[in-house]
């Protein structure tokens, strides 16, 4: 099954980021890598936080809901 988004990584053939990798909370950790060909999808955590569009939206809604959750 395929995990990863399937965002294209400049500069690399391989395709997609882990999106639970990709947020801003303790982005680059242990763990994580910047590597978008990592079998291991939980070290590919993008270019940067936020780098994937789901997440910049998924974070976007959270912050309209604010404390409703």
């Amino acid at each position: 099954m395929w995990r990863k988004t399937r965002s294209i990584n400049k500069g690399s053939e391989c395709v997609g980021t882990d999106p639970n990798r990709n947020w801003d909370y303790q982005w680059m950790t242990a763990g994580s890598s910047k590597n978008p060909c990592s079998d291991v999808s939980r070290e590919d955590a993008g270019s940067e936080a936020f780098s994937e569009v789901e997440i910049r939206s998924l974070a976007k809604y959270y912050q309209t809901i604010g404390n409703d959750v």
